[in-house]
C-alpha cells in the first residue's frame, strides 16, 4: 500500500517514539523507491500471476556486540478505529501482500530492483515478513500492533486481493536456535524486541543457500553510502554493518532495496541468537 499523509504522520510518530524509548538506539534513515515483485499466488485471494509491492519499510537492526544483525521487511497499516490489541484483530490487509509476506515464495524484482529470487524464500526465520499497525491506545497515543506476517490468517469474508486478516490465539513453538519476537503490542514492546535482535531473520548465519541473498544485502548497502556520500550524507552505519557482514564476494547491484524507507538500527544488545 501506498503511504497516504495520515500513514505517514503515524509512521513519523512510530519512529520517534523509536528514539524516545532508548538513548541507545542510533538510527539511520533512507529514502527508496515503491518497487514489485512478481511471484506465483493460489489463484485465489493473491492471482495466480501475482505483482505487488515487497513492502513499506526495510529494517536493519545489528549489534557489533553480539556481532548479529536482523532484517525484516515491514508492510505498514493505519487502524482508523480505536483498537484492543489483546484481540489480535481483525485487521484490513492486501491479501496479495499477505501472502506474498506470510508464504514467501521466490520472487523476481520489476524494473530496477534486482534481489535474488530466494530473499524471503530461504530466509531463516519467517519474520523477514512482518505487519506493523498503527493504531490510538484509550489515552490518545500512537502505538504499534507488530505481528510476523506468517502469524495471521484470513477471518472473515474476502475478496481477491483484499480482505481481513487476524492474529491466531495460539502462539507457535519457538526456534531451537534463535530467540524470535512473533507479536508485540505497543510501541514498547515492539522497540524493545528490534533492540535485542528479536525481530526479523538472521543475517549472520552459515546457511549455505542464504549467501547469495547476504551477498546482495551487502552490495546494495555499498551503493547505498556511496548514493549517500555522493548527496553530502555519511553513514556511520553501515561501513561498521559491512564488517559484520564481511561477504567477499560482491555483485554488480543498485542502491534499490525494496521499499519506500530503508532504517538501519545499531544496538548495544549482547544477544540476539
Amino acid at each position: 500500500m501506498g503511504y497516504t499523509h495520515n500513514n505517514y504522520l503515524w509512521f513519523r510518530a512510530f519512529q520517534d517514539s523509536l528514539l524516545a524509548l532508548s538513548n541507545k538506539f542510533q538510527i539511520e534513515e533512507y529514502h527508496g523507491n515503491s518497487h514489485q515483485v512478481l511471484y506465483t499466488g493460489p489463484g485465489t485471494f493473491a492471482r495466480k500471476y501475482a505483482r505487488c509491492e515487497l513492502a513499506d519499510l526495510m529494517v536493519l537492526v545489528y549489534s557489533p556486540i553480539s556481532k548479529q544483525a536482523r532484517l525484516t521487511y515491514l508492510q505498514a497499516k493505519s487502524e482508523r478505529a480505536q483498537m484492543n490489541p489483546y484481540t489480535g484483530g481483525p485487521f484490513s490487509a492486501n491479501l496479495e501482500q499477505w501472502f506474498l509476506l506470510s508464504k514467501r515464495p521466490h520472487i523476481n524484482g520489476v524494473g530496477a530492483f534486482k534481489p535474488p529470487s530466494n530473499l524471503l524464500f530461504d530466509a531463516v526465520l519467517p519474520s523477514i515478513g512482518s505487519f506493523i499497525f498503527f493504531y490510538k491506545d484509550r489515552p490518545g497515543k500512537f502505538q504499534t500492533y507488530y505481528t510476523s506476517a506468517d502469524m495471521l490468517s484470513l477471518c472473515g469474508n474476502y475478496s481477491q486481493r483484499y480482505g481481513k486478516l487476524c492474529n491466531p490465539k495460539a502462539m507457535p513453538p519457538p526456534s531451537s536456535v534463535y530467540q524470535e519476537c512473533k507479536i508485540a503490542l505497543d510501541n514498547y514492546e515492539f522497540s524493545k524486541n528490534l533492540y535485542t535482535l528479536k525481530i526479523g531473520t538472521p543475517v549472520i548465519h552459515p546457511a549455505p543457500q542464504w549467501q547469495l541473498a547476504r551477498t546482495w544485502l551487502a552490495a546494495t548497502l555499498k551503493a547505498c553510502q556511496a548514493t549517500g556520500a555522493a548527496a553530502g550524507k555519511n553513514s556511520s552505519l553501515i561501513p561498521e554493518l559491512l564488517e559484520l557482514l564481511s561477504s567477499a564476494d560482491q555483485v554488480a547491484s543498485s542502491d534499490q532495496f525494496g521499499a519506500k524507507s530503508m532504517i538501519i538500527i545499531k544496538s548495544e544488545a549482547d544477544s540476539g541468537a
